[in-house]
């Protein structure tokens, strides 16, 4: 899992340091940077698999959009603490967005195993050096113009003798998944192929639901008759195109009503989308979602942290969210709540939201939703400051 975040001039964010859990739940009021950690935290997901220019395409972004309108420093950095089978390691990477060629270049990296106290990566203008633990030696390259992380080239499953700690962070990073607010737009299209995941904007949940076993299919039905226990069945179906389409089957008067995608309501689509998620029969990587409540009903909230919570718990998968529903939070446990606020020069912070011992003690009366409704935004950051 990923112990804590720091990044500097990317958007909003300088000189911040996050810590997260298995389960962290991001909120805050609008526009204090709580979507841009997401962001940040995709980039180095994406930064180890793939080159820079792919992250921007993906997003429609420029270097401009990255860089820190709030500092004068040219270079962003990322320095990331992960927790594998392989120990402690950290990764730190610079990078330097440039107007002018209108590219993200690429200035160093290094990683370290901080449980045995060895470099097994070092990227620099000087050349590079590997840590091979099979032959105890270093491995040296020379300097060479990378767009992406040289991470990229470890294949984390036939080297991982070799290459231990960066096979881990790889593997790790490789089962990341990214998601916007997850568009019912795009989750109602038909979809093609055999994606690894349900998409950005859940664009791939078709094609994705297709290729899942026999078993995965019955627990996401399973899954989603804990939100309407009038649903029997989510079903995909090819054309001779290749075009994956799917129907989600529900019972109306004893007979079995099949409802496309696209005219199913956007939360129920987007609990699928969860739910699919749940069920990948992935054990590793980080899931990130974006205001995990947009269109689903209050009702609802306590069976859907009930899942979000089984993924992290019991799926293996560590999950980073934002939200702004103080009914969602009530079921969060209070551990893994962490404020977001910006103070009057612009600067980001972040807290555990019950670390504070006032603020903790407010839970043996009110909810963390209560707690959050009922406060002021400032009273919060004060209580917060207080005590650091």
């Amino acid at each position: 899992m990923i112990k804590s975040v720091h990044i500097d001039n990317f958007k909003a964010l300088n000189n911040f340091t996050i810590h997260l859990k298995p389960l962290t739940v991001l909120i805050g009021k609008n526009a204090v940077g709580k979507t841009s950690v997401l962001q940040a935290v995709d980039l180095i997901r994406s930064f180890a698999t793939t080159d820079i220019d792919e992250y921007l395409t993906r997003h429609q972004w420029t270097p401009d959009d990255l860089k820190s309108q709030l500092s004068e420093r040219r270079n962003m950095v990322f320095r990331t603490v992960f927790e594998t089978d392989t120990g402690e390691t950290e990764w730190e990477f610079t990078l330097t967005p440039v107007r002018k060629t209108g590219k993200i270049h690429f200035r160093g990296e290094k990683v370290t195993d901080r449980t045995g106290n060895r470099v097994l990566l070092e990227v620099s203008s000087e050349g590079i050096r590997r840590y091979n633990s099979e032959t105890d030696e270093y491995e040296k390259f020379p300097s060479l113009n990378l767009s992406a992380s040289f991470m990229k080239t470890v294949d984390e499953k036939k080297e991982d003798k070799k290459f231990p700690g960066l096979a881990a962070i790889k593997k790790f990073l490789k089962n990341s998944d990214f998601f916007e607010i997850l568009s019912p737009e795009k989750m109602g299209q038909n979809s093609r192929g055999k994606p690894k995941g349900i998409g950005i904007g859940g664009e791939h949940i078709a094609a994705y639901i297709h290729g899942l076993g026999r078993e995965q299919k019955a627990g996401l039905t399973m899954r989603l008759r804990k939100y309407a226990d009038f649903l029997t069945n989510t079903d995909t179906r090819k054309d001779r195109q290749g075009r994956i389409e799917m129907k989600i089957s529900e019972f109306f008067e004893g007979n079995q009503t099949n409802i496309k995608a696209m005219h199913s309501s956007a939360g129920m689509l987007r609990l699928t989308g969860i739910s699919a998620l749940a069920e990948s029969g992935r054990n590793d990587g980080i899931l990130l979602l974006d205001e995990i409540e947009d269109g689903i009903h209050p009702e609802l909230a306590e069976t859907l942290v009930s899942d979000l919570k089984d993924i992290a718990e019991n799926r293996g998968r560590q999950i980073l969210a934002t939200t702004h529903s103080t009914v969602l939070l009530d079921y969060f446990p209070e551990t893994s709540i962490i404020y977001v606020w910006r103070d009057r020069n612009g600067r980001i912070h972040n807290r555990e939201m019950f670390a504070n011992e006032e603020m903790k003690a407010s839970l043996e009366y009110m909810y963390p939703g209560e707690i959050w409704l009922n406060m002021r935004d400032k009273e919060i950051m004060e209580k917060l400051q207080g005590e650091r």
